[in-house]
């Protein structure tokens, strides 16, 4: 265990002795609701230094946060926030709570889903329909994988006069250990298209001579999707078709992943007609994009921006709280990260 993971729990079971958490969350309560983010749930042995930091919450955590969450909150699906906008007064007797997933992962269906059933609660997974039964991986984890395959002695400047492409060139110019690094380098390529990191993560595996590609399945099939579904407990959105970065497209391009991605989810028969979400992948919206969104007829819309949802708050442009291992694996630290203390 690092130092600073020992500091966060030390603090954490602190404010909770004292009280702090308490009462900051009933403050919360008089006058809003949370929705909760979650990516992937995995079992401890399937956690490498392939996985993208932040990124998961181990399955035996997972099932914590759900026994824990039961005794605070009143635990809704995402169709319901409408009512609770209209009436906070309806869930006075504990606070709301929504569950959401990003990006329908394989292991929602084989960790996630059987813990949801067993404590019985709903939750709202938003797809990357392009992704979904599929092989593809998000460049994101691709990228990663391919920082993992590097052997130890090579380092990443290795080779750079192969490297033609300047931010590819940038890449591997990076100052940091490997996490600091990848890190870097997610967040550097994050402002271009897709197109354009594609060529970037091309050019870097065939200088590194690595293979950018996980093995095996990262996202569920769509049968997997609509026997999930089927439970009743699971509802399903819209993370787009194929998981760009909105605010890097045209207009016509954005109305292209909103209108393809919500056909696909009709057609496979997975979403309420009367009522599909959406998600926009990296939390990244603009008016623009937002005005879109309800155009296209998705009926509520999730961000990455954290915090909690007052009944005023913009059925467009709703606020989560994320939840990963590092940040939530006891019930001092769960609630410190949902009452925003850190």
């Amino acid at each position: 265990m690092t130092i600073s993971v020992f500091a966060k729990r030390a603090v954490a079971r602190l404010m909770s002795m004292t009280g702090i958490t308490s009462y900051i969350l009933t403050c919360h309560a008089l006058h809003g609701f949370i929705i909760l983010m979650y990516h992937r749930i995995l079992d401890r042995s399937n956690i490498n230094n392939t996985l993208e930091p932040g990124m998961y919450v181990e399955a035996k955590t997972f099932d914590l946060h759900l026994t824990l969450l039961k005794n605070i909150f009143h635990i809704v699906s995402l169709k319901e926030v409408n009512n609770l906008i209209k009436d906070q007064s309806k869930y006075r007797d504990r606070m709301p709570c929504v569950i959401t997933f990003d990006d329908g992962w394989l292991d929602f269906f084989t960790n996630a889903s059987p813990i949801l059933m067993k404590h019985k609660v709903p939750a709202t997974v938003f797809l990357p329909t392009d992704f979904i039964g599929s092989e593809k991986w998000f460049w994101t984890d691709r990228l990663t994988f391919l920082f993992s395959g590097i052997d130890n002695k090579i380092s990443l400047q290795g080779r750079i006069e192969e490297i033609r492409n300047p931010v590819a060139r940038q890449v591997v110019s990076l100052k940091g250990n490997s996490i600091q690094k990848l890190d870097k380098a997610i967040r550097l390529l994050k402002v271009y298209r897709s197109e354009n990191i594609e060529e970037i993560i091309t050019e870097l595996a065939t200088a590194w001579g690595s293979d950018p590609n996980p093995p095996g399945r990262a996202f569920m099939s769509w049968e997997e999707v609509i026997q999930v579904a089927q439970s009743g407990l699971i509802e399903f959105g819209s993370h787009t078709a194929s998981h760009p970065i909105l605010t890097t497209l045209t207009n016509d391009e954005i109305r292209e992943e909103l209108k393809r991605s919500k056909v696909q989810l009709l057609e496979h028969k997975v979403v309420d007609p009367k009522f599909i979400p959406f998600c926009y992948p990296n939390g990244d919206f603009d008016d623009r994009i937002k005005s879109m969104v309800e155009d296209a007829g998705f009926s509520a819309a999730v961000t990455t921006r954290s915090g909690w949802n007052n009944p005023d708050e913009e059925i467009y442009a709703l606020r989560r709280i994320g939840l990963h291992q590092d940040m939530s694996s006891n019930d001092a630290l769960l609630n410190c990260r949902i009452a925003g203390l850190m």
